[in-house]
């Protein structure tokens, strides 16, 4: 038993640690000693892997993924930031065709030798600041997933951070492209093999002529909450994966069942329609939610509750962006940064309320809410100012709606 972390450190050759443990304090003394878990994972793991990333919709891509190349006889397990840990599928690897790994940029920070054969990164934006110090030190932890892959695939606005920072290493890698509005072909760029895109409701495959795949009329994506964005990634793999997919057959009888904590509908108490979307830890995903209730709702009736902590990011362009939002009927500020929050629905004009915790957030909401009106928990941030994951978080929430009466409040 050490008494102590330097010691600890000290006295040990070899240091795996875990990915939620900031290590910049240790690094000049003692990064010779740190062994990345997924350069551990790669070193035992012999499977083809299937590894994705991104600041936005991970979990959504993969548990997906998963569901679908199940449905196409793959046998795939699930691992990594979602499910259980990467090296614990090491023993049971001769039972598997792939291992889909969600990581996040902490597990991506120190992998040096870490392989996958196919890449994929759902989107990029501001994220974890206050970890990472600067958004290009977050953006080169999510390149090591690229690290000997074979094949990527990336969201067009990664590529772009990519071309503007590291020119120098242009040559580095080869990407396939995914972005919803391409309408040419980008062959001449010497880092494209293949771009995925939407022409006239059609997911369709740019090479030197349109290959159209399956129409977005057949995913029906807005009733399974899952965006056109995450639809242009699995689609773009699993054509890489497979040209001869039958997409018609496959996503017809694909029914997603939707992800708790994101996005998800779970009471009709008093009238209203309560999300709780728990899993939104950035603007960006709060946006998203926003978006995906508008496909359904044009009314000027959703009260969103926001809160947790920023992780180093403004939220001023985000509540200026809600501010444009002609569905929002009033925001609810929650947490430690609620004041910061308050601040901003002030300077955009916003209507709003401010409350120091969940409990009474909620009970306000059942006294100012009409019938018909929806309530949107998407904190747009960090759970750890009161909670100690979103997933507690997001249970609390629901327990707090579920079981409110006027007496108990």
């Amino acid at each position: 038993i050490f008494k102590d972390l330097e010691a600890f450190l000290d006295e040990n050759n070899i240091i795996i640690p875990s990915p939620g443990i900031d290590l910049r304090n240790f690094l000049n003394k003692y990064k010779h000693k740190f062994l990345a878990e997924l350069d551990l994972f790669s070193f035992y793991f012999n499977q083809p892997v299937i590894a994705i990333t991104g600041t936005l919709g991970k979990t959504t891509v993969v548990t997906v993924l998963n569901d679908l190349l199940k449905k196409l006889n793959y046998k795939v397990s699930l691992a990594g930031n979602i499910g259980v840990g990467a090296c614990d599928l090491i023993l049971d690897q001769d039972k598997l065709d792939f291992a889909i790994l969600e990581l996040s940029s902490f597990q991506l920070e120190w992998a040096k030798s870490f392989k996958a054969k196919y890449s994929l990164v759902t989107n990029f934006s501001a994220n974890h600041l206050d970890r990472h110090n600067n958004i290009n030190n977050y953006f080169n932890s999510k390149l090591n997933i690229f690290n000997n892959s074979s094949i990527n695939l990336v969201d067009k606005t990664f590529l772009d951070f990519y071309n503007l920072l590291i020119k120098d290493s242009e040559n580095k890698y080869k990407f396939n492209l995914f972005d919803k509005s391409l309408n040419k072909d980008l062959s001449e760029n010497k880092n494209i093999n293949y771009n995925f895109c939407i022409k006239d409701n059609f997911i369709v495959y740019l090479d030197n002529i349109s290959n159209k795949i399956t129409n977005i009329i057949n995913i029906n994506y807005l009733n399974k909450k899952i965006l056109i964005e995450n639809w242009l990634v699995i689609i773009g793999f699993l054509y890489l994966l497979d040209k001869n997919i039958d997409f018609i057959s496959l996503l017809n009888k694909y029914n997603f069942s939707g992800i708790e904590h994101r996005l998800e509908l779970f009471s009709k108490k008093n009238n209203l329609e309560f999300y709780n979307d728990s899993k939104s830890t950035v603007p960006g995903a709060t946006l998203a939610a926003l978006d995906s209730l508008a496909k359904i709702n044009n009314k000027n009736n959703i009260i969103l509750i926001i809160g947790g902590l920023s992780k180093g990011v403004s939220r001023d362009s985000f509540i200026k962006k809600l501010s444009l939002n002609k569905n929002i009927k009033i925001i609810i500020c929650f947490g430690l940064e609620g004041k910061i929050l308050k601040d901003l629905c002030v300077k955009y004009k916003l209507k709003f309320l401010i409350f120091n915790d969940l409990k009474n957030s909620v009970k306000n909401v059942f006294e100012i809410a009409n019938k018909g009106d929806k309530v949107l928990f998407s904190p747009s941030g960090s759970s750890f100012d009161l909670f100690k994951n979103y997933e507690e978080r997001g249970r609390i929430f629901k327990d707090l709606v579920n079981n409110y009466n006027i007496d108990s409040f």
